[in-house]
């Protein structure tokens, strides 16, 4: 949490964001002197327990100019040491007694969870497992993709085909968790062909459900493993950029690695690819996140309790973080090279074609834009959008910038929801013929392709073959 009214001007600022009978966290920053890291006393009922230097590193710190975001601390508390019902925590700069915003603040108690249920089959909603098996596995010094997917109908998609193919090159033991309330005996022989093992689970809580459930069902498996990437099916290629993504990712250096990240919501990484390392598996924030996980079903609440819950446990605990094409750089290529991309837009064959006979396109603009016709709605669109960047009202990456993200910064994906149904009508999507080739990435036209026919939706307008 970035509060920084404080009760002193003695150019230190901070807060204590968390205090628990597990935990203590927050951040302070020397403003005067960034580069000088702030010793803190940790107080419990006027008790000195500990003293500690906010020094970790937190992404959204960086993300805000506090210098190079090193300016986290995170105290845990070990099951030995007991506390009563109610309990003081003040958190106050060394030296000086100066307290931190939010200090001092109630402990709030945590029961005891319950351990990790031992029935795999109970925690995965397992319809059926088929390939080899995951209990008792030896994934010691090896790398496991937990690939979570969703087929409503009878095929594996192009997407799902070729990112278990091209994993499975890459050395990774591909365990896929369809999302389905029952096996198709027609998939079962592709399946165990394709993937190392294929699960399916009951069709209920998306991807953080199969995630969370597979992880728990094995976490003594997994937890051997030198990287586990989670990945879900919200994505479609892979690009030819893929392999060198996915080696970037698996960093032993930090705890959790992701492609992007972004501040719609809330501060978070964005988990359609993601990395944890068996160092971040070990850690106590991300444990934890497993044991308390809730379970929600509805879109919003999964995305709320889990993409963006995820990242808030992993900053509140201190967990190294790293991300591959941060929000901030992306935004500041869109700024710095809109004119430019405006200019090319206009000058596209395939736009006069639209503009003579495509009118469906332009009938589903709003009708301030339609008005105005396709090329003003374009300028408009851009000049909003860098409005929007300009006062910090933040945009999603994956949508806005889907363009910069595989010309700059070598993403290996396109987002499904964007190309099959563009929910922020992002214009930029007619240049896509012409990104994809470019990049030499015109085969990924033909999962595209695919997707809208699965989906039940138009084929794009900007799609030629």
């Amino acid at each position: 949490m970035l509060q920084t009214n404080q009760r002193k001007d003695s150019g230190i600022i901070g807060h204590v964001d968390f205090a628990t009978n597990k935990m203590i966290a927050g951040w302070a920053f020397n403003r005067a002197n960034p580069e000088d890291k702030v010793v803190l006393e940790i107080l419990v009922n006027n008790i000195l327990y500990k003293t500690v230097v906010a020094e970790n590193f937190r992404g959204d710190l960086s993300a805000a100019g506090y210098s190079d975001g090193c300016c986290g601390f995170s105290v845990y508390i070990g099951k030995s040491r007991k506390f009563g019902s109610d309990n003081q925590v003040v958190v106050r700069v060394k030296g000086s007694g100066q307290q931190l915003h939010g200090s001092p603040r109630a402990m709030v108690i945590e029961t005891p969870k319950k351990e990790i249920k031992v029935n795999p089959a109970e925690q995965l909603n397992l319809v059926s497992v088929d390939g080899a098996p995951v209990a008792d596995a030896d994934y010691t010094g090896k790398s496991v993709v937990l690939y979570a997917i969703h087929t409503w109908t009878s095929e594996f998609s192009p997407t799902h085909i070729a990112v278990a193919q091209r994993l499975k090159q890459m050395g990774f033991t591909v365990i896929a968790i369809d999302s389905r309330d029952s096996a198709d005996p027609s998939m079962i022989a592709e399946a165990t062909d394709l993937f190392d093992t294929y699960i399916i689970r009951n069709d209920s809580g998306r991807d953080f459900a199969s995630w969370v459930s597979v992880l728990q069902g094995f976490y003594r498996e997994l937890s051997n493993a030198n990287f586990v990437l989670l990945l879900n099916d919200s994505v479609i290629g892979p690009l030819n950029t893929f392999e060198e993504s996915i080696t970037s990712l698996c960093n032993p250096e930090v705890d959790v690695s992701a492609l992007t990240d972004s501040w719609q919501g809330g501060y978070h990484i964005q988990t359609s690819c993601f990395v944890i390392t068996k160092a971040g598996m070990a850690h106590p924030a991300i444990v934890s996140f497993l044991e308390d996980y809730p379970f929600p079903k509805e879109r919003d609440d999964v995305v709320k309790l889990g993409e963006i819950g995820f990242t808030k446990k992993l900053l509140l605990g201190s967990v190294k973080i790293e991300v591959l094409s941060k929000y901030h750089e992306v935004a500041d290529i869109f700024l710095s090279c809109s004119a430019r991309v405006l200019r090319e837009i206009r000058s596209m064959p395939a736009l006069a074609i639209m503009l003579e006979s495509d009118a469906s396109t332009v009938q589903s603009m709003p009708g301030r834009e339609r008005n105005r016709g396709w090329s003003d709605y374009i300028e408009n669109w851009m000049v909003n959008v860098s409005s929007d960047l300009i006062a910090g009202i933040p945009r999603n990456p994956q949508h806005v910038f889907w363009d910069i993200l595989i010309r700059d910064f070598k993403y290996p994906f396109i987002k499904r929801e964007l190309v099959c149904h563009n929910p922020e009508n992002v214009p930029t999507l007619i240049g896509l013929n012409t990104c994809l080739e470019e990049t030499d990435n015109r085969g990924v036209m033909q999962a595209i392709l695919f997707e809208s026919c699965r989906l039940a939706s138009k084929a794009p307008t900007f799609v030629s073959c």
